[in-house]
C-alpha cells in the first residue's frame, strides 16, 4: 500500500511539472526596442528600469527627419507576463494634442509578444536590443 501511495505521489508531482509555464517573463524585455508599424515611419516602445521603478519609453519616429516625439509612461504589472501603461508622465509634445491611450504589453503562451492599443492589437515589426 505504501508503494502505491509513493508512486501516486510521484506521478502527481511529475504531472504538475509538465504544465509549468516556461515562457519568458516580461522582465526579459528590459532595454529591448519593440518596433511598431503605424503606417507612417513607425514607433518604438522600450521597457526600462530606473531606481527600482519601471517605465515605457515610447518614440514616435519621423520618416527621413531627425528627432521625433518621446513619451514616458509608468508601468503597472498585471502579472509576470503582462503590463499596462496609459498615463503619460513626461513628453516633448504639446499635451493638449495627446489623446487618452491605454496599452497592454503581453507575452503569450508561445513566447510571442503582443501589444494592444485601446483593445486593438498593434503590429510589431521586430525587437532589437537597445544599447544601455
Amino acid at each position: 500500500m505504501k508503494r502505491i501511495l509513493i508512486i501516486l505521489a510521484v506521478l502527481i508531482v511529475s504531472t504538475f511539472n509538465l504544465y509549468a509555464d516556461d515562457r519568458p517573463k516580461i522582465y526579459s524585455l528590459i532595454n529591448k526596442e519593440i518596433f511598431i508599424s503605424n503606417n507612417w515611419a513607425g514607433e518604438t516602445v522600450t521597457l526600462v528600469k530606473e531606481n527600482d521603478k519601471y517605465f515605457i519609453i515610447r518614440k514616435i519616429l519621423r520618416s527621413g527627419l531627425p528627432g521625433g516625439s518621446i513619451l514616458k509612461y509608468p508601468v503597472n504589472f498585471d502579472s509576470d507576463y503582462q503590463i499596462r501603461f496609459s498615463k503619460i508622465i513626461s513628453l516633448d509634445i504639446d499635451r493638449k494634442n495627446t489623446i487618452s491611450e491605454k496599452f497592454i504589453l503581453s507575452i503569450i503562451d508561445d513566447g510571442k509578444i503582443k501589444l494592444f492599443l485601446n483593445g486593438l492589437e498593434v503590429v510589431i515589426l521586430r525587437i532589437e536590443n537597445k544599447n544601455p
